[in-house]
């Protein structure tokens, strides 16, 4: 599977990031700079640069440029010890995240239950019987950690009822 083009710009950006070719606060190449230099579109260049933007990487600044930013990412690693999700967060990711600077951190889980849709049936197999039906019910558990006020992690994971059933 070959790379979407502003994601091809992304890696090139930040492949020059983890070699150190621009400290934090360094302006990088401007949009047609890196379009003639990859053979993209300048909006190309954008989006790739956006998507470092999104990952806090880099600081765009309209008609000025786009920076790098002083980014410190925090590890997350699951506990060794197989405890749950909140007690991971709680245990493990609170301590990195304060270590780092960070202050105000918050989880929030919603758990429903659906009709499962053709698209998640197709990836999904029911313990009962071997395969997951569309229209079959399924278990959703979506998860949003936020720290200091702004969305720092989203997820969403489905289960097959027959899995989840009588559950905590």
């Amino acid at each position: 599977m070959s790379a979407t083009k502003k994601t091809v710009v992304a890696d090139y950006l930040r492949e020059a990031l983890s070699r150190g070719d621009y400290r934090p606060g360094d302006r990088l190449p401007g949009e047609e700079e890196l379009a003639d230099e990859l053979d993209v579109s300048r909006a190309t260049a954008r989006l790739g640069m956006r998507i470092l933007q999104d990952e806090g990487r880099v600081s765009i600044r309209v008609g000025r440029g786009a920076f790098v930013a002083d980014h410190h990412p925090v590890m997350h690693k699951a506990s060794p010890d197989g405890s749950d999700d909140p007690a991971r967060f709680d245990l493990g990711y609170h301590d990195r995240l304060r270590q780092a600077g960070y202050g105000n951190i918050d989880e929030k889980v919603k758990v429903s239950l659906d009709t499962m849709r053709p698209k998640v049936a197709k990836r999904l197999v029911d313990a009962a019987d071997g395969r997951a039906a569309s229209g079959g019910l399924v278990v959703i558990r979506s998860s949003e950690y936020y720290v200091d006020g702004g969305l720092w992690q989203s997820h969403v994971t489905y289960f097959p009822f027959g899995i989840a059933n009588n559950t905590p």
